[in-house]
């Protein structure tokens, strides 16, 4: 099950959606505003040692350009 990254064209909102077929990618909406005006994220990938690493919330402020 691949979970995607996407940003909101409408708010910059970033988010996470998980599809669980190539159909439902038609219907992915912006948590915030609900748009439909999305695009796909390249992923990173990330690892940690120790367990301290951190969940990226992309509602939480819009991003200001590069990958954080």
């Amino acid at each position: 099950m691949p979970i995607y990254e996407y940003s909101c064209r409408e708010c910059n909102c970033e988010f996470e959606s998980l599809l669980l077929n190539t159909e439902e990618k038609e219907s992915v909406r912006c948590p915030r505003c609900g748009g439909g005006r999305i695009e796909r994220l390249p992923s990173c990938f990330s690892s940690t040692s120790g367990g301290g690493g951190t969940l990226k919330s992309g509602c939480s402020s819009p991003k200001t350009g590069g990958f954080s």
